[in-house]
């Protein structure tokens, strides 16, 4: 598992927007561009020597883009 340090060090990297824990062993963060992100992301974790064993580009249903963006359009 990621340490505090570590968490606080990714969560300052430029291009991530928001990180979120999942289940103790599964984070998801949300970057720019997953293209670039991912091997800045992979050398990162090298760094550090945090074993990772899969990173992967997702993209969110239509249906959950939709009702985040209504959700955000109430509360401004």
């Amino acid at each position: 598992p990621i340490n505090y340090w570590d968490f606080s060090s990714l969560r300052e990297m430029p291009f991530v927007h928001q990180l979120a824990i999942t289940d103790p062993m599964t984070m998801r963060l949300v970057v720019e561009d997953a293209a670039s992100a991912i091997p800045d992301l992979m050398s990162w974790t090298n760094d550090r020597t945090i074993e990772v064993d899969t990173i992967e580009k997702y993209l969110p249903p239509f249906d959950d883009v939709f009702v985040e963006v209504v959700r955000r359009g109430r509360s401004t």
